[in-house]
């Protein structure tokens, strides 16, 4: 029997037929139990699916039939994983499959053998949040969407699966094709991730804990899209500050997509789905194959993904929109992944992965310009992202481990601009790379009565280009970073007292030099608190920066000369003088700087199990954010005189003459009305300059209670984010505005809720997504937007090898269906914009695809 601790009540188990080693690890975790196996003894066997409510003995029993494999229980109350027959031959090493509860667990953390039977052995993860092995993420409110959760919600898309949660903003597609859109090489089809609503490029993109390259496109987003969902284990997401772990570009916090690696077998998914107004069509395939051998294992995915464009006269609220033109584009993506690892010795193993992914994207749209003359747009975009990354784990003296690694990452886009109404067709090419070599090494450096204090140390090296052809760009930079973190637990097991439970903190810094805008260090601190078991009251802190991409940084920028005439004059005077502007980018940029503190809890009482309730209150300044220092537009240069400083000068002030004389343009394309040097009343500097700041504060929340019935198993949910401020200023200078609920801000109030039930092997699910209502000031007149609530639905049956024969054998079908009851998004006035399409909808915060149905069938071998 196993110990009682674990053996008095049933447990609900929900374990797949498949791999034993996988089976074994997902008993673990469900079980809350510490499994010793030798990898060699397990690999290759397989066990059938088990479901529904055991003790844990017979739980165990069942997914042992039929292997040949015993159990027998330690002194410690461990389980140990036995072969009968090898019972004579010399020991072997096991591996230990259990994870605590408070740790993020995959079902195999290492994917190779063990080489000692000890804690270290399921110390193997890394959380999102820190680089010391098998420490919890204990201060920084972190959320995790597993593979079950993916299956459960009908996800078939990576961009599908961050538009669910209430602390992003617009994870839709960038599919508009106005005249900026073109002007500034935006590419179409892209999804980046805006948590907090910061901006794309404050929130770092990373697959298996590393960074990827960045996109190739003016706004050098990471493109998540091209991340294949059957791929992902689970994603975990940081929402506060984390440059001091992970460097630049962690100003909102940080998305890691975790992928699978260890799966033995073969997978095969196939997915078909359409709206049920409009011809969009989606079709998905999707293949794994996995292997392990004793100290090791192997793991390749294909996946096939195609959605039919979206016209907007399918849809109501687009039909007097310009025409021809697509809501969505159509989309076409191939996408190939590889990983494996290997055992060299008892103490090392070494890691390679891969991957390969390409999108082809084909966009119509038609836009009215400033002459209200249409202009119809065709435009071909292809987008190709790969990269691999081998390195090697080497078991150092005592428990500390140094891991070596790198990594070159590729992003290219070519995009093909077709301007059917007069002929005209551009090309836009360019190429982001990106090479890393990083070293890190972790381990303990002394015990305090609670624990071991433990240490991580590590540099890395950065090198980054882009070069564009068509923009006749070739730029580069490398960064050199070097980092700490310590963790120490101060009351734990051993010395809680009455009122203290658990005390521990972290404290981290990272200082990063590039090599063409300077230097930034950053710390991070982190501690918890808890009074009783079950509450856990946390806080961090830490600053952040982003360094300035290629296209802020690249060129002096373009002077125009433009006529007093047509500009509000300053106030007392009759006319406005004539002005030589300074616009685009800037080569003396800094980086953008933040800081950010949260307080939070997470409460999961003993009394109701399967409860569990955490709520966060965050607080971001961001300050010297990159912006033009005038974004209303030149006509109010003169009205803004007061807020823009030294950016505006006159005659007589200090350098004016030479800021004239070293920037009037020769070409008459930026002097169209052929004025001199002598004409020339006001010098503007509108280049980007680090001049604007946002400060945003709020509470995430959320509320999940799991239990099991006489009915079967019932899961409620709901997980919310509400916003207090999200206060910006344009200019130092500049009255601070909150522009919350305002069109292209965050909305105050966004939240996801969720039902679902599961009994033996039926499962089904009711999602419910609520934005709030908001102003729009689109068409110049401020109006309101309804708010928008819809309701998806998931149901799925699988069939287990003990229900089946045949091609049923371990297949499970489900039936997918998002927007339920087709609610069209709420009406914003867009056609009085000049060079817009014109479609009636704010696509940052509700989709205007309606209602889909999806059916997925899924078979393993």
């Amino acid at each position: 029997m196993l110990s009682t601790a674990h053996a008095e009540d049933a447990i609900a188990f929900n374990i797949k037929s498949g791999s034993l080693i996988t089976a074994l690890n997902d008993y673990a975790r469900q079980s809350d139990q510490e499994i010793l196996f030798s990898s060699d003894i397990v690999a290759g066997k397989e066990t059938k699916a088990l479901k529904g409510l055991y003790a844990p003995d017979e739980a165990l029993a069942r997914i042992l039939a039929d292997t040949g494999l015993v159990y027998d229980i330690d002194e410690g109350d461990t389980i140990l994983i036995k072969d009968p027959a090898r019972e004579a031959a010399a020991p072997r090493p096991f591996r230990v499959a259990q994870m605590d509860q408070a740790t993020i667990a995959a079902s195999d953390t290492s994917g190779r053998s063990a080489a000692r039977i000890d804690q270290e052995e399921r110390d193997e993860i890394i959380v999102t949040g820190t680089n010391i092995r098998g420490v919890q993420n204990i201060a920084s409110p972190l959320t995790v969407i597993t593979r079950e959760d993916i299956d459960r919600q009908g996800f078939s898309t990576t961009q599908q699966l961050l538009r669910s949660l209430p602390q992003n903003l617009d994870a839709g597609e960038n599919s508009t094709v106005t005249a900026s859109a073109v002007s500034n090489n935006a590419e179409v089809g892209t999804v980046g991730v805006n948590a907090r609503g910061l901006g794309v490029g404050t929130t770092l993109t990373l697959v298996n804990g590393r960074r990827i390259a960045a996109g190739a496109g003016s706004r050098q987003q990471t493109d998540v899209s091209l991340i294949p969902l059957s791929a992902v284990e689970r994603v975990e997401i940081l929402t506060d500050g984390a440059s001091a772990i992970y460097g630049t570009d962690a100003i909102a916090g940080v998305v890691n997509f975790i992928l699978r690696d260890d799966f033995e077998g073969a997978e095969t998914r196939l997915r078909f789905g359409g709206v049920t107004e409009g011809s969009s069509q989606e079709y998905q395939a999707s293949q794994t194959l996995g292997a392990a051998w004793s100290g090791g294992n192997i793991l390749a995915n294909y996946e096939f993904y195609r959605r039919n464009d979206l016209d907007t006269r399918s849809k109501p609220f687009t039909e007097d929109a310009l025409t021809p033109s697509d809501i969505l584009p159509e989309t076409v993506r191939h996408s190939i992944y590889l990983t494996g690892r290997q055992d060299i010795s008892s103490t090392a193993f070494v890691f390679a992965d891969a991957f390969y992914s390409t999108r082809d994207t084909d966009f119509v749209g038609t836009t009215v310009s400033s002459a209200l003359a249409s202009n119809t747009v065709r435009r071909l975009a292809q987008a190709e992202q790969y990269g691999a990354t081998l390195g090697s784990n080497i078991d150092l003296a005592s428990d500390w481990r140094l891991e070596i690694a790198g990594g070159f990452n590729s992003s290219q886009s070519d995009n093909d601009i077709s301007t059917l109404t007069t002929g005209a067709t551009n090309t836009f090419q360019s190429t982001f790379d990106l090479w890393t070599v990083d070293a890190k090494a972790d381990g303990s450096l002394f015990s305090l009565p609670a624990g071991d204090v433990k240490l991580a140390v590590g540099a890395q090296y950065r090198n980054e280009s882009f070069d564009s052809e068509t923009l006749n760009l070739d730029l580069g930079r490398d960064i050199y970073a070097v980092f700490g973190e310590v963790y120490a637990p101060v009351i734990g097991e051993t010395n809680r007292r009455p009122g203290v439970f658990a005390l521990d903190f972290t404290a981290a810094a990272r200082f990063e030099d590039y090599s063409d805008f300077g230097s930034s260090l950053d710390p991070k601190i982190g501690l918890r608190y808890a009074p009783f078991e079950g509450l856990n009251i946390r806080g961090t802190y830490g600053t952040s920066f982003r360094a300035p991409n290629f296209f802020e940084l690249n060129g002096d920028g373009v002077s125009v000369a433009f006529p007093g005439a047509f500009l509000a004059p300053p106030a007392g005077a009759a006319t406005a003088p004539n002005v030589l502007t300074l616009d685009g980018p800037n080569p003396g940029l800094e980086p953008e700087q933040s800081r950010t503190w949260t307080a939070g809890f997470d409460f999961t009482p003993a009394n109701a199990p399967g409860l569990s309730v955490k709520g966060t209150y965050f607080n971001i300044n961001y300050d010297e954010r990159i912006a033009a220092p005038l974004t209303t537009g030149l006509s109010t240069l003169f009205p803004s005189q007061s807020v823009l400083g030294p950016l505006l000068v006159f005659p007589g002030d200090a350098g004016f003459d030479a800021l004239v004389s070293a920037n009037f343009p020769t070409s008459p394309l930026f002097n169209p009305f052929g004025l001199t040097t002598a004409d020339i009343g006001a010098f503007f500097d509108g280049r980007l300059q680090n001049v604007a700041s946002t400060k945003v504060t709020g509470v995430d929340f959320s509320v999940d209670y799991t239990t099991t019935t006489g009915i079967g198993d019932i899961i409620l949910g709901v997980n919310g984010s509400y916003l207090f401020d999200f206060r910006q200023r344009n200019l130092p200078g500049a009255p601070e505005v909150d522009t919350r609920n305002l069109q292209g801000n965050p909305v105050d109030l966004r939240m996801r809720g969720n039902i679902g039930w599961s009994q033996d092997n039926l499962s089904a699910s009711v999602f419910i997504n609520y934005v709030d209502n908001y102003q729009s000031n689109a068409a110049g007149v401020i109006q309101p937007v309804d708010s928008w609530t819809t309701i998806d639905i998931n149901a799925a049956y699988s069939f287990g090898q003990e229900q089946s024969v045949g091609f049923l054998s371990d297949v499970r079908f489900s039936l997918n269906v998002t927007n339920l009851f087709n609610e069209a998004p709420p009406f914003v006035d867009r056609t009085s914009l000049v060079s817009d399409t014109g479609q009636n909808y704010d696509g940052s915060n509700a989709n205007a695809l309606g209602r889909v149905v999806s059916l997925q069938i899924e078979k393993a071998f």
